[in-house]
């Protein structure tokens, strides 16, 4: 059985001299990029609004040609309105060893509420044991 690692930590450094590479730079950075296929997990609601979202605004001056193509854009804005606010508009450095999965801490409570009441179902489901008769 293997356990998956936490992150490294790696410490911020801000020298006075350095600049921020423009967005611009960066998206095309990522353009030259070869893509690469990831895996996530979304409600399938939300999966169903952001194809209908792409499909019918896909002709517009501010349109996506594809459900990739406007997710790139979601996550790349994201992530650089992060960078803003918390590192100078500078990229982190890459994170070493695996991100923790599974789910988040609301999705923890709510799965041990569903495992005690399955088990009290359970339980009740079962004749009497353990009453000596």
């Amino acid at each position: 059985m293997t356990t998956a690692t936490s992150p490294t930590p790696i410490p911020l450094q801000h020298p006075a001299e350095e600049t921020a590479p423009a967005d611009s730079e960066r998206a095309q950075d990522e353009q030259a990029e070869r893509a690469k296929n990831y895996s996530f997990t979304l409600p399938p609601s939300l999966m169903a609004r952001t194809r209908s979202a792409q499909w019918h605004t896909n002709s517009q001056p501010d349109g996506h040609q594809t459900v990739s193509a406007m997710v790139r854009t979601l996550i790349r804005a994201e992530v650089e309105r992060l960078e803003k606010e918390y590192n100078r508009g500078r990229p982190w450095p890459p994170v070493e060893g695996r991100l923790p999965s599974g789910p988040g801490p609301e999705g923890a409570v709510r799965g041990a509420q569903i495992r005690a009441r399955n088990r009290q179902r359970k339980e009740q489901q079962q004749p009497g044991t353990g009453d000596g008769a």
